[in-house]
This record gives structure tokens, sequence and C-alpha cells, in this order.
């Protein structure tokens, strides 16, 4: 009898593992694998994860680099300063700033969704990540921007957006009431008109600026 619940418990385990939807998981104090299979400490505030190419954020839905940046950096980009650098298809860098203990533990509990961005929902104040969509009334962070959302346009995932607010960090490039042709992942979903923030890339890649994050904080 108990050889057998010890059996339960090793596979209840094992499973609770494969299914998880965070980067790791804590297990006594101690990380263990979820959606990453390995990491390595690259220096103070910066880890390395490669994440398990089998491991699905959704049914059918593997997961990418992409998934992680967006996830971490819209519920950590704030309290922990986090910034996800995609290594190719399977691996990502993560700084941090503050106690390792801290990030390692929040990383545990912080859920990486199958949206390539964050995804603000129509009709309501919060989004699927936990980010107020009402979020006009601030200025844009130092390396945001504040856009009002005019069109699709082109390509899936390709808006048009009208510049309202650069913060001081972003690119000379971008200037207040410029409209700027952006790509964003599908998950975005905005209304004609409607203010959002956003982080652009460093520069634009043929005419087109990235979006990699949006955020109320």
């Amino acid at each position: 009898m108990q050889m057998l619940l010890a059996l339960i418990l090793f596979f209840s385990g094992s499973a609770a593992i494969a299914q998880s939807k965070t980067l790791i998981v804590m297990k006594a104090g101690k990380a263990a694998p979820g959606l990453a299979k390995s990491w390595k400490k690259l220096a103070e505030g910066k880890y390395h994860f490669d994440l398990d190419p089998k491991a699905e954020v959704a049914k059918g839905k593997v997961v990418t680099p992409l998934h992680v940046k967006a996830s971490l950096e819209s519920s950590l980009g704030t309290v922990l300063s986090v910034k996800v650098t995609p290594q190719g298809a399977t691996a990502v860098e993560v700084s941090y700033s503050g106690e390792e203990e801290k990030f390692l533990k929040r990383l545990a509990k912080t859920k990486i969704t199958g949206q390539d961005g964050v995804k603000i929902a129509l009709g309501s104040g919060v989004s699927d990540g936990g980010i107020r969509a009402k979020v006009a009334a601030r200025g844009p962070a130092a390396d945001e921007v504040k856009a009002k959302y005019i069109k699709a346009e082109g390509a899936a995932g390709n808006h048009m957006v009208l510049v309202v607010e650069k913060g001081a960090a972003v690119a000379d490039d971008v200037k207040g009431g410029q409209t700027l042709k952006v790509h964003a992942a599908d998950a975005v979903s905005l209304q004609k008109g409607q203010v959002f923030f956003f982080k652009p890339a460093a520069a634009p890649v043929d005419g087109i600026w990235s979006i990699s994050a949006i955020s109320d904080k």
C-alpha cells in the first residue's frame, strides 16, 4: 500500500511538472523544470533558459521565446525590471533586478500564456494578462510610446497607430503626432481610437516598428 501511494505521488508530481504553465516550478524550495527544461546563471541578475520543445502553453501550442517574453515582461517588468531576450527558437535570456530568491519564486508563479503579446479585452477594464485597458490617463515610461490605434494594415499583425507621446529613451525617429506602422502579435486586439502603450524595438525593420509589450504601470 505504501509503495502504491509512493508511486501515485511520484507520477502526480511528474505530471504537474509536465503540465506546468510556468517556466520553472518550486519543489521543496528548489527550482525544477517547467516549460524550461534547463537553465544556467550567466551573471548576477541574468539567467539563460532552454525551453522544452515539447512543452505546450495551450492545447496544440508549443511554448516559444515570444510567449515567455510577453508574459514575463508584462507581469514582472515593473516589479523586478525583467527583460527577456529570445535566443533562437527555443531559448531565452532573462535579466532582472533585485534578490535572486525573490526572482525565482516570482518566476515559478508567473504563468506563461499562449499569447505573443498582451491581449486587451475589449469591453472590459482588464485584459487576459491582468492589464487594464483604460490606461490613457498616465504618460509613457522612458522606454514606452503612448499611441492611439488607427487600423489594421497589410499583413497579419501589422497596424497603423498615431503617436500621442513618447518616453525619453525612445528613438528620436519616433515623434509625437507621427503615424507609425507597427507589428504586433495577432493576440493584440484594439479598437479604433483606443489609447494604449507599447515598447518599440530599437529601430524599425523595413519601415515597421516591432511592439514588445503593452503595460499600464
